[in-house]
Parts: structure tokens; sequence; C-alpha cells
């Protein structure tokens, strides 16, 4: 779940033409994390935005799942272009061929940071 309940009311804030990023659960491309450019952090990042993937982030602006083919970055044409999923199924791992067994505590019942 991205953003606070109540606070967050911009879904994304993108360099380099964006005005909200105090609220916005997304502040992407800017040097610093004021919306604006600070150069003791480097130059802005106009590419970030269109590389960047998120799908099936659930937000509290919208308060659904998005799952906008628009921020799959399918359009990139250096190699890293990844294609929009198929579905909304998402791998066992991002990582491994299937899910790690540290991943099941052996009876059936994920474990997340140390409670069933």
């Amino acid at each position: 779940m991205l953003g606070t309940p109540g606070y967050a009311n911009t879904y994304a804030d993108l360099c380099c033409s964006g005005s909200n990023p105090t609220t916005a659960i997304y502040t992407v491309g800017w040097a610093g994390d004021d919306g604006g450019a600070d150069s003791s952090y480097g130059p802005n990042d106009p590419y970030s935005a269109t590389s960047l993937m998120r799908w099936g982030n659930y937000d509290t602006v919208s308060g659904a799942v998005q799952w906008n083919s628009g921020e799959v970055p399918s359009g990139l044409t250096d190699g890293f272009a990844n294609p929009v999923p198929g579905s909304h199924t998402l791998p066992a791992s991002f990582y491994l061929n299937a899910q790690p067994s540290f991943w099941n505590d052996g009876i059936g019942i994920v474990q997340f940071l140390g409670r069933p």
C-alpha cells in the first residue's frame, strides 16, 4: 500500500512538470525531495518516470490497485523495455524459478516479519 490515508492527495509528481511533491505518493526524477532542482543532489532526471515500472500497487489516493499499462516501460528502445504483463498474477519469485523455501513455514502459513 502506498501513501498515507488523509495525507497523500496526489498520485505522482513527476520531473520535470510536477507541482505537488509534498503530498504525492510518487516523487520521481527530481534532484531533491522537494519537487525542484537541488544542485547538491545533482541534476533532475526527466527519464526516471518513463523507465520506472509501477504495476499492481494499491494507493490511498485512488483507493484502488493500479494496473496502468502506461506505468510499464514497454516503449524503451535501449534493451530494457518490459512488456505489459498479460495478467495480474505475480510469479512466486522475481529472482528464483520457484517460491523460496524460506517463504513457507512447512505447514502452509507464510511468515511475514516473524508473524503468521
